[in-house]
């Protein structure tokens, strides 16, 4: 159901090496603390384990909703790394799509229905534009979240490019001599 509506999707990422060598590797860009640490610049946030992997990219400190995370695990399959998972929403931006639009719908209900027994001071213009602005950020996540949006394919490009085995497993970047520019 939140495929449909906020437009997670399911992924899988093939890997020539082993598990161990895949969480590793993955491990090895993830940054796992809420601060920046000084003098890393880590390519993804979050975790990396065997059983359970939580990645996004982007600055820690600032909160982007519209910024896809990938869940999921490492399973092995005929001698083959798999990392199986899904690319989702915030969950927190989630909730608030959901439950602005359930109670604008409540009030939209009982004013039909229940003519009566509601007293509701604001207009119907109100009504519309509130529903129009939920609209509008529930129609930017889905674009957000397509599989060929940029933010997608960056965060599927980092995941791919750490566990294919194609780059060497070295974090050493050197530093620039005293007085050269």
């Amino acid at each position: 159901m939140t495929h449909y509506l906020f437009g997670d999707f399911s992924v899988e990422y093939r890997s020539s090496l082993s598990v161990s060598e895949a969480v590793g590797r993955l491990t090895a860009i993830a940054d796992e603390s809420i601060l920046p640490a000084p003098g890393r610049d880590a390519l993804l946030h979050g975790y990396v384990t065997r059983h359970e992997v939580f990645l996004h990219q982007g600055n820690t400190l600032f909160i982007n909703p519209f910024r896809p995370r990938f869940m999921g695990a490492f399973v092995e399959e005929d001698g083959v790394a798999l990392l199986r998972g899904r690319i989702v929403a915030m969950r927190l931006f989630k909730v608030w799509l959901s439950a602005g639009i359930l109670m604008l719908s409540a009030i939209i209900f009982s004013a039909v229905f229940l003519p009566r027994h509601v007293h509701i001071d604001g207009s119907p213009g109100e009504f519309l534009l509130v529903l129009g602005i939920l609209g509008a950020f529930l129609l930017a996540l889905r674009i957000a979240m397509l599989p060929a949006s940029p933010l997608v394919r960056s965060l599927e490009g980092v995941i791919l490019s750490a566990i294919s085995g194609e780059r060497p497993n070295n974090s050493f970047k050197p530093k620039p001599l005293r007085g050269s520019a």
